[in-house]
């Protein structure tokens, strides 16, 4: 079977119904699981600002979590972009193309760590990896935030997923901070995902109720006798 990628879907015909049922599921699984990972990603920075002037530091692994969910956003949202345009219908709805045209592109930033060991098809005289190391940048990337807590200055943080401190930071001049935590920027080699805009037209979409919330989460369980 030959599999055709960036092709409609034919909706019209018998399978539709099965089609179309993956087809919703996977977008209700989508919007959950980038709902999961913000929320995360979110209630941590709000715990690492508010323990900034602590003695007591929080462990790498939950510092590293903070990272781990932010792939699993941009993850996401390229395949949640992937799934909205194979449906020819779903396509032509205005917050549909405006979800498309606000959100800015994943493709690079995803593809970079996807394929670190590539040299753009022998277009590079170096791998990434190697580009990396040149400039001393880590390869899980920068996030950075800016965060204006009750009794506390305005602070600008940063997790560096590494020990370089080459890292590039996000410059909060003349920008509006809304909320207590605000301008959430992630960075990783030149390509840069601004967190905070893109939840907001990730949200716009999800509040114009035109996407499937449906996609439960089954659990079987089967218990095996074993061999006596």
């Amino acid at each position: 079977m030959n599999i055709i990628m960036d092709k409609d879907l034919d909706l019209t015909g018998e399978k539709s119904r099965k089609i179309k049922q993956v087809l919703n599921e996977s977008l209700g699984h989508s919007i959950k699981i980038i709902n999961i990972a913000r929320d995360n990603i979110l209630n941590s920075l709000m715990v690492i600002s508010a323990t900034q002037d602590r003695d007591a530091e929080l462990p790498d692994d939950y510092l590293a979590g903070v990272i781990a969910n932010v792939w699993i956003v941009i993850d996401t949202i390229h395949r949640l972009r992937k799934l909205l345009g194979y449906d020819p219908e779903l396509k032509k709805l205005p917050a549909i193309n405006k979800f498309l045209d606000r959100m800015p592109s994943v493709k690079s930033i995803r593809d970079f760590v996807h394929h670190i060991d590539d040299n753009n098809n022998g277009r590079l005289e170096v791998t990434r990896i190697e580009l990396l190391a040149e400039k001393e940048l880590p390869v899980w990337g920068v996030l950075s935030w800016i965060s204006s807590l009750p009794n506390k200055p305005i602070r600008i943080h940063a997790l560096i997923s590494g020990t370089f401190t080459n890292a590039p930071l996000d410059n909060p001049a003349g920008k509006y901070l809304e909320g207590q935590i605000s301008n959430i920027i992630f960075k990783a080699f030149d390509h840069e995902f601004d967190f905070s805009s893109a939840m907001k037209s990730f949200d716009d979409l999800v509040a114009s109720k035109v996407i499937p919330t449906i996609g439960s989460t089954l659990y079987a369980q089967l218990d095996v006798e074993p061999n006596k």
